[in-house]
């Protein structure tokens, strides 16, 4: 989903459930941005304890399953 379908899909939500919309749209921007930060913490700490995607890389997720990080 990119930036643009996301700009539709909210005003569409903001339109149609107004009351909800103008209740939750902080929070769940909120909650969006701090889940952002407690993964930045976590991948920091993986790096530095050394267990990292760099040093413990996996293969799901690249295409033909060749490692691609």
């Amino acid at each position: 989903m990119n930036s643009l379908d996301t700009l539709i899909a909210s005003s569409d939500i903001s339109c149609r459930f107004f009351n909800n919309y103008q209740m939750y749209c902080f929070a769940v921007a909120a909650g969006f941005i701090a889940g952002e930060g407690i993964g930045g913490i976590v991948n920091a700490v993986f790096t530095i304890s050394g267990v990292s995607g760099a040093t413990y890389g996996t293969s799901v997720g690249c295409p033909g399953m060749i490692y691609c990080g």
